[in-house]
């Protein structure tokens, strides 16, 4: 009897499938969520410095006027160009004087990242925030 369990191998393959299927599972998943969130960044750092720059071109046209006047459009500017992500913190900053007397722009964005399957992410931090500055020239 104990000859015959040496030599029957059959269902070795699905006991060791068994072992390393949920490594795999979780190492896909992780390798997704990692994905995601680079192209959540990339999105953002891209979205961040466009508005940044279209904050300084409203600041020129704008010049005369209130802040708020070109702040708005500049918040708007940014949500557009945010594509895809929902439940972002935008702040504009204006005048910005830097030592040399040059104004800037600030625009930062702030993201909660939440993964699709929680407890898979602890390499990845769970607030992105993205900040770009822009002189006035």
């Amino acid at each position: 009897m104990r000859q015959r369990f040496r030599i029957d191998d059959a269902g070795n393959m699905a006991v060791e499938f068994a072992f390393i299927a949920p490594i795999l599972i979780l190492l896909i998943f992780g390798i997704v969520e990692y994905g995601r969130f680079l192209w959540i960044r990339t999105t953002i750092e891209h979205g961040v410095e466009s508005a940044a720059r279209y904050g300084v071109f409203q600041n020129k046209q704008y010049n005369e006027h209130a802040i708020g006047d070109w702040v708005t459009p500049t918040k708007a500017y940014a949500a557009q160009q945010l594509f895809g992500i929902e439940n972002l913190t935008v702040t504009v900053t204006p005048n910005i004087v830097t030592l040399n007397g040059i104004g800037m722009v600030e625009v930062q964005a702030t993201y909660i990242f939440t993964p699709i399957l929680p407890g898979i992410t602890f390499m990845i931090p769970p607030t992105v925030t993205v900040q770009a500055r822009q002189a006035a020239q």
